[in-house]
């Protein structure tokens, strides 16, 4: 005779151990490549059929060894063996279609066959378009504080969920802020809206060149032309150094 999921030849009744060799045979055959028929069953089935492999629900009554999570393996002539299943075994089971893998306690789902989650991102693995649209969603995704009441201080940072690109509003003073860095209790903001008052003040500011003037073309080409006068001296002193 030979196993019935695997035609492993079984050795004759007369030959020496062979209803030990036998079970051994059995075994092999059930966990190589032999899907489970089912894993809810709290009770053994009425008809297995031979090499039938099932996950126990629970102790099976009346089956020697039986408990929740191993496996149960029916043989024609001799009737159900029980096996412990190894930490990092994995099966399918027929009856959702699913593979499971033991984690040395219990039987997890192994791969998912509608959805699969990353943190607070869920896409089906046979929907590429909708999975990469969920990851760039993700990934474009930055914490910004929309309704603040004061401005943001060095303490607001990583640690609370903050990150470069960060916003921040303060909606009492009319404020916004764009953060450079959320490095802890050294976070830094910066200024990005002018209010009218600032605006007004540079808009009534004389043009010039005083301190407390807004630079006219003229103050600015005569900045420029000193600076490079400054560095055309400085050549010239070095070049009659080396001379």
């Amino acid at each position: 005779m030979s196993t019935p999921n695997l035609n492993l030849t079984e050795l004759a009744n007369q030959q020496n151990q062979y209803l030990n060799a036998n079970a051994t045979f059995a075994i092999i055959d059930a966990l190589l490549q032999t899907p489970v028929i089912s894993k809810t069953l709290t009770a053994a089935p009425g008809s297995p059929a031979d090499g039938a492999l099932y996950i126990m629900a629970d102790a099976w009554a009346g089956i020697t060894g039986a408990a929740a999570d191993r496996l149960a393996l029916y043989r024609t002539g001799s009737g159900w063996i029980v096996i412990t299943p190894k930490e990092g075994w994995k099966k399918e089971v027929l009856a959702d279609g699913l593979t499971y893998r033991y984690d040395g306690s219990d039987w997890l789902e192994w791969i998912a066959s509608s959805s699969t989650a990353f943190a607070d991102i869920t896409g089906s693995p046979g929907d590429n378009t909708a999975l990469a649209a969920a990851l760039a969603a993700k990934a474009d995704a930055v914490q910004d504080n929309l309704s603040a009441s004061v401005a943001p201080t060095v303490d607001n940072d990583e640690t609370e969920g903050y990150e470069p690109r960060s916003r921040w509003f303060d909606i009492v003073a009319g404020e916004s802020y764009l953060c450079l860095s959320a490095a802890t209790g050294a976070a830094v903001w910066v200024q990005t809206s002018v209010t009218l008052d600032e605006l007004g003040s540079a808009a009534l500011a004389n043009m010039g060149s005083g301190g407390d003037e807004v630079p006219d073309n003229d103050a600015v080409d005569a900045k420029i032309a000193a600076v490079v006068g400054d560095i055309d001296a400085a050549l010239d002193a070095i070049n009659g150094e080396v001379i």
